[in-house]
């Protein structure tokens, strides 16, 4: 466990803390790895007391100290305090791992943690004859990170500009609005697979990410075998995943 973020976890676990704090530690333990680690780390523990109790695992570390010792040997005194912190550190482990390998990791927790805005599109040259106004209005805005706004202008789009970019980055912002539409966006990114083009190793990417925030854990395992597979964009990302064990 980290020390510094030890009072933290557990004001939160004795519900301490006010809806405020509560609602950006919770914000924080989904996005910060070793938060989200010593807060494991610290419920393991306790519930390990819980499970044990704390008079019967004192008794059991004690009995060990008043074992005979072997013949002609003689235990040093650093030997009878080390062998008990030893024993619980075994302890303590082998439950924590117990607990991470049998509880796994939600679909909802590895989309939060792997999922990153993508750049914004490059400009795109006018034909001479139309501007492109309303797509290099919809670009800046979601450059500016203002998503609403460039919904809009890419719902306007251009003609000449091709409709699996549109819909990409459509979907992209609709991640990135305060009340994300999954849905849709994961709709927008099966759009951009429909045909060859520059952009499906990237809406592959993330509609694997999109189906384990949906709960179709499933068909997100088959999605990242194929990226691992073909070793396409976020390949090394997607074996990570694949690595975990995903909870229902």
């Amino acid at each position: 466990m980290n020390d510094s973020y030890d009072i933290e976890i557990e004001r939160y676990l004795d519900g301490k803390m006010t809806e405020s704090e509560i609602r950006d530690f919770e914000h924080r333990l989904a996005t910060d790895r070793n938060l989200s680690e010593s807060y494991g780390a610290m419920v393991t523990a306790r519930k390990l007391i819980t499970q044990a109790g704390r008079l019967e695992l004192k008794e059991k570390l004690e009995s060990f100290e008043e074992e005979p010792a072997r013949k002609g040997s003689i235990k040093p005194l650093w030997v009878k305090r080390a062998f008990p912190i030893a024993a619980m550190l075994i302890i303590f482990f082998g439950v924590y791992q117990w607990l991470i390998f049998n509880n796994g990791i939600s679909g909802d927790a590895i989309y939060t943690n792997y999922y990153e805005t993508y750049k914004a599109p490059s400009v795109i040259r006018d034909t001479g004859t139309n501007e492109l106004t309303n797509w290099k209005k919809a670009t800046e805005y979601y450059r500016k990170q203002e998503h609403e706004e460039a919904i809009v202008y890419f719902s306007k789009a251009e003609k000449e500009i091709p409709q699996y970019l549109v819909a990409f980055y459509t979907g992209m912002s609709m991640l990135e609005v305060e009340a994300p539409d999954y849905q849709t966006a994961l709709n927008n990114f099966e759009t951009v697979l429909q045909s060859d083009n520059d952009y499906t190793q990237q809406a592959t990417w993330y509609k694997g990410l999109l189906l384990l925030k949906l709960g179709k854990n499933e068909e997100a395992i088959l999605v990242f075998e194929n990226i691992v597979e073909a070793q396409t964009y976020q390949y090394q990302k997607a074996e990570e995943i694949l690595k975990k064990k995903i909870r229902d």
